[in-house]
């Protein structure tokens, strides 16, 4: 972004604020951007707003004024009416016109920083307009600066510096707001993919049991053959418990296929039993 000039605010004592620019017939480079009428009409424009605007204190300059004439003129009259024999009261009202007028000298200056503050906010929204018209059209933009050490002019006192510049047009161009801002949505919606359930035929089948397969012991012959024991927590008994039925389980493993019992003579042991 390559700047085109600088326009200086400047105030003076006994003259409202105004802008010191130079003319458009000095200013080569901005004649392919900008034509000479519109940037008048800028000018115009800028000098009327802070003119109006700017928060200056040159009114001070002649109420100050004002007010030492009101002094002596009080003073004067006070001396002519002591030699004519009049009331003393007469000077003494036209002594409440400069103390009035230095009551509101002071609060205009106490409220100085605060008027200079928003007249900035208000010239900021007023270039951003300018910028919005002539960014597009004349790919210039205007800014503005409070003035530094470098601005010093030897006219008054600076300011505020404007500065005129050339720009990107699509730089200037607002972003479109995001969808969920444009409806409202401060948080978006997370969608979750839900795998279904698996399907019916899928699932393990429960296991199928025939009366075969199935062997009920009565009571009576499980307590005669299986005597309960009662549970001990000694290591030792446990340590001997578990060697007695190692032997038990040698003992079983060396009997002869042939005296195993089959599943239809228990049924019929137990049919007898019963």
């Amino acid at each position: 972004m390559s700047s085109f000039t600088t326009m200086t605010v400047i105030t003076q004592r006994w003259r409202p604020p105004r802008v010191l620019h130079d003319r458009h017939e000095n200013l080569t480079v901005l004649f392919e951007f900008l034509p000479r009428e519109t940037f008048d009409a800028r000018i115009k424009e800028l000098s009327q707003l802070i003119r109006k605007k700017y928060p200056s204190s040159y009114l001070d300059y002649y109420i100050f004024a004002l007010a030492i004439i009101f002094v002596i003129a009080s003073a004067a009259f006070s001396l002519v009416a002591r030699a004519a024999g009049v009331s003393m009261w007469y000077p003494l009202i036209l002594l409440l016109f400069p103390a009035s007028l230095s009551l509101w000298t002071s609060r205009r200056r106490a409220t100085m920083v605060n008027r200079t503050k928003e007249f900035e906010k208000t010239f900021r929204s007023y270039l951003g307009d300018l910028n919005k018209r002539d960014a597009s059209q004349h790919q210039i933009k205007w800014s503005v600066r409070r003035a530094s050490r470098h601005d010093r002019t030897a006219v008054g006192n600076a300011c505020l510096v404007i500065e005129l510049a050339q720009c990107d047009p699509e730089s200037e161009v607002d972003a479109l707001p995001l969808y969920q801002e444009v409806e409202g949505n401060e948080n978006p919606q997370v969608m979750v993919q839900i795998d279904p359930p698996p399907a019916h035929e899928d699932a393990d089948e429960p296991p199928n049991y025939t009366e075969r397969d199935v062997v009920v012991l009565p009571m009576e012959s499980m307590a005669t053959d299986h005597e309960l024991q009662p549970l001990s927590t000694s290591p030792s008994i446990t340590f001997r418990q578990s060697i007695d039925q190692a032997n038990a389980k040698e003992d079983d493993d060396d009997v002869p296929d042939d005296a195993v019992p089959t599943r239809r003579s228990l049924h019929q042991v137990m049919h007898r039993n019963q």
